[in-house]
C-alpha cells in the first residue's frame, strides 16, 4: 500500500491503512454508504470527546440530537477498538474558524474521531494510542504529517464560537483541554517509523542465548548421549533383533500368509506350533 496525497472523496481506505498500521477496529453494517454527503478532497482529522462515559458507537452513528445524523466517522472505545460509522461527510465539527478551515465549515473536509471518554477522567493509554495510530495512518496515506490544520482537536477550532473544550485533559478538571502538540509529535514519530520500518508492529527478535544457558545445555546433552545414550543403543538393537531391519521382519525366518517376513516373536511362535502339531502325531503313533 502507498499514500496517495491525490486522495478525492470518502475515505474508503480506512480499513485497509488501519491494518497496515496495527489498529484494532471493526467496521459498522452499511459504515461504506452512510453519511451527511460525499467528500472531496480530505484536509485532515478532528479529536473529540463524547462528554461521557458510555457514549456507544450506536449512538454516534445516529445523534438523536442531530437528527439521528452521523457525528463522527469513528468512535473510539476505551480499549481501543475503532468503529469505522461512516464514510460520507460527518456533523462533527459545528460552528469554529481557524486551523486551515473555512468558518462553520470544517466537516465537508474532515474526518471526526469521537473518542468515548468523559474529558476528566484519566485517559486509557490504549485508547490514546488507538487513536494516535488510526490519525498517523490516515495522514500517512493522504500524504501529510500531524499539524495544527491536519491534526485539529474540537477546541482548536470550536472553542471561541461554542465554548468547546473537547478533547480535556483528562485531570479531574472540567475545561481543561488536552494538550495537541504532545499528541501531534507522537503522531509524526508514528509516521516517520512507518516509513522507516513499514510497520509499527515489527517482529519481536529472538532472545540471545547467555555463556550461562550454553553452558547448561551443553552439560544436559553431554549428560544425555555419554549415560543415556549406550542404554538407547541397547534398546534400539533389541528392538531390531525382535523386529528385524527396519521393523519387517527376517527373511531367514520364512514368511507368512500375507507373504511378509517373520520376526523373531513370529518365527518362534509358529515354531511352538510346529512342535506341538510333531508332539501330537508321535503321541498318536506311540498309541498304536
Amino acid at each position: 500500500m502507498r499514500p496517495n496525497p491525490a486522495w478525492r472523496g470518502d475515505p474508503t481506505f480506512l480499513p485497509d491503512v488501519f491494518r497496515a498500521f496495527g489498529v484494532k477496529f471493526r467496521e459498522y453494517p452499511g459504515w461504506k454508504q452512510w453519511g451527511m454527503g460525499d467528500f472531496g478532497r480530505i484536509q485532515g482529522v478532528f479529536w473529540h470527546h463524547t462528554g461521557a462515559r458510555g457514549t456507544s458507537a450506536q449512538f454516534i452513528r445516529n445523534n438523536p440530537r442531530l437528527g439521528n445524523a452521523l457525528s463522527s466517522q469513528l468512535h473510539t472505545a476505551p480499549d481501543g477498538l475503532q468503529t469505522i460509522l461512516g464514510a460520507g461527510i460527518a456533523y462533527h465539527a459545528g460552528k469554529g474558524w481557524g486551523c486551515g478551515y473555512p468558518t462553520n465549515n470544517a466537516n465537508l473536509y474532515s474526518i471526526g474521531f469521537e473518542m468515548q471518554h468523559n474529558g476528566t477522567d484519566p485517559w486509557p493509554e490504549q485508547q490514546l494510542e488507538s487513536t494516535r495510530r488510526a490519525t498517523a495512518a490516515i495522514l500517512w496515506f493522504l500524504g501529510k504529517r500531524a499539524t495544527v490544520e491536519t491534526m485539529t482537536a474540537h477546541w482548536e477550532y470550536s472553542l471561541k464560537a461554542q465554548g468547546k473544550w473537547d478533547p480535556g485533559r483528562g485531570d479531574g478538571v472540567s475545561g481543561h483541554m488536552m494538550d495537541m502538540n504532545i499528541q501531534r509529535r507522537k503522531v509524526n514519530e508514528l509516521i516517520d517509523r512507518f516509513n522507516t520500518y513499514g510497520t509499527l508492529d515489527p517482529k519481536k527478535e529472538a532472545t540471545p542465548v547467555t555463556n550461562h544457558q550454553a553452558n547448561l545445555y551443553k552439560q544436559i546433552t553431554t549428560f544425555i548421549s555419554g549415560y543415556l545414550g549406550p542404554q538407547i543403543d541397547a534398546i534400539q538393537e533389541i528392538w531390531a533383533q525382535l523386529r528385524g531391519p527396519k521393523g519387517k521382519g527376517w527373511s531367514q525366518l520364512g514368511k507368512n500368509s500375507k507373504g511378509q517376513n517373520l520376526t523373531l516373536v513370529d518365527a518362534v511362535a509358529a515354531l511352538r506350533h510346529d512342535v506341538a502339531n510333531l508332539s501330537q502325531k508321535i503321541d498318536q503313533i506311540g498309541a498304536r
